[in-house]
């Protein structure tokens, strides 16, 4: 602790260090043992703290995993907060601006890391595929389909169905971007990669719904 620190500054800076390394030594847990195997011991060996401390951070192994899930979608709470599509933005400027979130999460290691986990366990853990669809994805096709709500007349077609329309926009990016990295294992594509891949969704969605 240092002479600026604060008693309860430093004890909160102890606190977020420790829940970083059980989420870091959960991670590694899941992707080595898979789901069913990972216990919360192994966790705590491999975080290098008593289970004791775990259950002050986290109620149980699956709270840890939603939470891996909800970090490696890039806290979208605040990526996927009302204001991050402001009605007031032309669509093709947001949904491009947007789609980059998406397909910067859907190339990524930790989510490519977290599906195969869900895939190997699906048999016996089906609801593990719930929870990233709750909390990693549904964030993102909710925030679109917030914006084009709140976008109705406003440089847009009507939209019979906002759901299924922001669900056709991210499958656009997630079918291009997502599986070559799961299934090839292809490297992380570059930002120009996947602007290009996103400005084509963007092509397509507003020759469907553009005015």
């Amino acid at each position: 602790m240092t002479r600026d620190m604060t008693l309860d500054e430093f004890r909160t800076r102890q606190a977020e260090t420790k829940r970083c390394a059980i989420l870091e030594g959960a991670q590694r847990v899941f992707l080595r043992d898979g789901y069913e195997r990972a216990t919360i011991q192994k966790i705590a060996d491999e975080a290098g703290v008593s289970t004791r401390t775990i259950y002050k951070h986290f109620d149980n192994k699956e709270a840890l995993f939603i939470r891996l899930i909800r970090e490696a979608a890039r806290a979208p709470a605040d990526v996927c907060d009302p204001g991050s599509l402001c009605c007031d933005e032309p669509p093709a400027r947001a949904l491009q601006r947007f789609g980059m979130d998406y397909a910067r999460l859907v190339t990524s290691d930790a989510w490519r890391d977290l599906l195969r986990v869900i895939i190997a366990e699906a048999g016996r853990t089906p609801g593990l595929g719930g929870a990233l669809f709750e909390h990693g994805t549904c964030p993102y096709a909710d925030a679109v389909r917030g914006y084009l709500v709140r976008r109705r007349g406003r440089g847009l077609v009507e939209i019979p169905d906002e759901k299924l329309a922001a669900t056709q926009f991210l499958s656009m990016i997630n079918g291009v971007l997502f599986w070559p990295r799961l299934l090839l294992n292809s490297p992380v594509p570059g930002d120009d990669d996947l602007a290009a891949v996103v400005e084509s969704a963007v092509g397509v969605f507003m020759a469907r719904y553009g005015a």
